[in-house]
């Protein structure tokens, strides 16, 4: 068992956040507020740790906005109900479970936060590809190259390191500053 260093992993992180384009993360943040205010749905999605970052996001941002700011947030996790993932994914494939789901609930003037460390999640891809073609806006979040989903958004907030855990690590931060930009 290897234990790493903490401070090597912490000065890696440090390094990688200063690449990062951070006028990207204030106009995602600043998309999702006008979706926000205009009562629109904010949609997220993603996969693994990402999949858990959005419940993450979703949690604070629904309970904060109404708690805080008495306005209540339209926000939408797509990973939250297993039975209808698993049944999209059993009847179509996996790659369509965030499609099919879209394809139900997605209106016009709706965002969607796509979660991919890649950013070439297959699953992740095509709900963006319908998104699209729907003139929705996207806001993505990618680390390593950001993969094909960068290219496919309106916002790309891009943390530039070949690390999935640092990479998860600030996305987590974007949940977090939406919250404290938004709703304190």
């Amino acid at each position: 068992m290897k234990i790493i260093n903490p401070q090597d992993y912490i000065a890696n992180y440090i390094k990688a956040q200063s690449e990062v384009d951070y006028s990207e993360v204030v106009n995602a943040v600043d998309l999702i507020r006008k979706t926000w205010i205009a009562g629109h749905k904010i949609i997220a999605f993603g996969n693994g740790g990402s999949a858990l970052n959005v419940q993450h996001f979703m949690n604070d941002w629904v309970k904060s906005s109404f708690v805080n700011k008495n306005i209540p947030f339209n926000g939408v996790s797509l990973v939250d109900n297993v039975g209808l993932l698993s049944a999209y994914a059993n009847d179509f494939s996996y790659e369509e479970v965030f499609l099919m789901q879209l394809k139900a609930i997605l209106a016009p003037g709706d965002i969607i936060i796509a979660v991919s460390g890649s950013g070439n999640s297959e699953n992740v891809i095509k709900a963006v590809e319908f998104a699209n073609e729907r003139k929705n806006k996207v806001i993505s979040l990618t680390g390593f190259n950001g993969g094909s989903l960068i290219k496919l958004s309106n916002f790309a907030v891009h943390f530039p390191l070949n690390d999935m855990q640092m990479t998860e690590d600030f996305h987590l931060q974007f949940g977090h500053i939406v919250m404290k930009s938004l709703f304190e």
